[in-house]
């Protein structure tokens, strides 16, 4: 999912490239609360207590605005929803009391036959129609709780000086912990790339409250800790396909493999061979987190959780990525361990095919 380019530091420079802080958008609000007033179900789940009413309370009355109805256009035309609307927020920039797209590569090609300045200028209508700085404002202190108890309660269990330790680089993109407040159970891993500017990553992560139950992010740390181990891997792991050696090398062992598992794949929306090879090294590398910064536990949890999904080549692969991280010496960076993955996938597929041309040996 994520892509960057990477440069060689030795191992004893470096530091924490993540700035682990969670951080509030008021784009990302602007966007969510249309959304939730053009009544798309994604953006009214209901799971967010308080905030849900105090939007309910101040937007109600312009349930019928230009851009509320523009976005229920937008969602039976182009089939704008999910994590379209936040693509778009994120290529926003304000001036004044105004929002214009500084930045056209949406990254979701549902914003490709939309007249995108239009948008902007009837959201902009929007939000001084509504006075919407004046309810942001009003929820501020609410935002800055929230964040500051997420970095508190799930960013502070990860380890950031891993990720470059264990790959043997760093990172040039950027990436941002934003809480969506109204994006419930749903979490976005948008990517905003402008000319000349680091590229920018993002996981926009559900606010989720319950009277019965609590804020999910206080009551189960772990599952935003494991959600975010993930994402962090995989600003070092698709990479390495974006070097055409790799990539053709990769090609037919990885073919033949999605060919076998598509079905399971194509139901995760995981629709390409790429993709999947990514989603397997990066579930491996979790696990291998968990060998540094857990218990041997957490890491057979995160094996199994992974089977039983559809990688049922998890084991090995985590053996693998395991042989390198206990050889540094012989693979000072994952670039240089990378043809010793490929290999692995090649005899994976090899194996299978031998298991089924003996079904038919005499």
């Amino acid at each position: 999912m994520k892509k960057l380019l990477f440069i060689f530091i030795g191992l004893c420079s470096f530091v924490p490239v993540f700035a682990l802080t969670a951080n509030y958008d008021e784009r990302v609000e602007l966007l969510s609360v249309l959304c939730n007033l053009a009544d798309y179900e994604e953006y009214n789940m209901g799971l967010a207590a308080q905030y849900d009413d105090a939007v309910a309370l101040c937007f109600a009355p312009y349930r019928d605005h230009a851009a509320v109805d523009m976005f229920r256009r937008l969602h039976e035309t182009d089939g704008i929803g999910y994590n379209a609307p936040i693509d778009y927020a994120l290529n926003l920039k304000k001036e004044g009391d105004r929002f214009i797209v500084d930045n056209r590569n949406i990254g979701d090609d549902r914003w490709d036959n939309v007249d995108l300045d239009a948008v902007a200028d009837t959201i902009s209508m929007f939000y001084r129609d509504t006075n919407f700085p004046l309810f942001f404002k009003t929820q501020e202190s609410f935002y800055i709780a929230t964040c500051n108890a997420f970095t508190d309660k799930v960013l502070s269990l990860i380890d950031e000086s891993w990720y470059p330790r264990f790959y043997g680089t760093e990172p040039s993109e950027t990436f941002n912990v934003v809480i969506g407040f109204l994006t419930g159970g749903c979490n976005y891993g948008p990517t905003v790339e402008r000319p000349g500017q680091p590229r920018r990553v993002y996981a926009i992560l559900g606010y989720v409250e319950q009277p019965d139950a609590g804020v999910m992010f206080v009551e189960n740390p772990e599952y935003y800790r494991n959600l975010l181990v993930h994402e962090f891997n995989h600003s070092f792991v698709n990479p390495m396909l974006t070097n055409a050696t790799f990539y053709e090398a990769m090609s037919a062992p990885a073919t033949k493999l999605f060919d076998t598992v598509s079905t399971i794949m194509n139901f995760q929306a995981y629709t390409t061979w790429d993709t999947v090879i990514n989603e397997s090294i990066v579930r491996a590398a979790v696990a291998t987190y968990f060998l540094d910064n857990g218990t041997p536990d957490d890491a057979r949890n995160s094996i199994n959780e992974e089977m039983k999904v559809g990688f049922a080549w998890m084991p090995g692969l985590v053996g693998k990525m395991d042989y390198y991280r206990r050889h540094r010496d012989l693979y000072p960076t994952f670039a240089d361990y990378y043809p010793r993955l490929i290999d692995f996938f090649a005899t994976y597929t090899d194996s299978i095919d031998a298991q089924v041309d003996a079904l038919f040996t005499p």
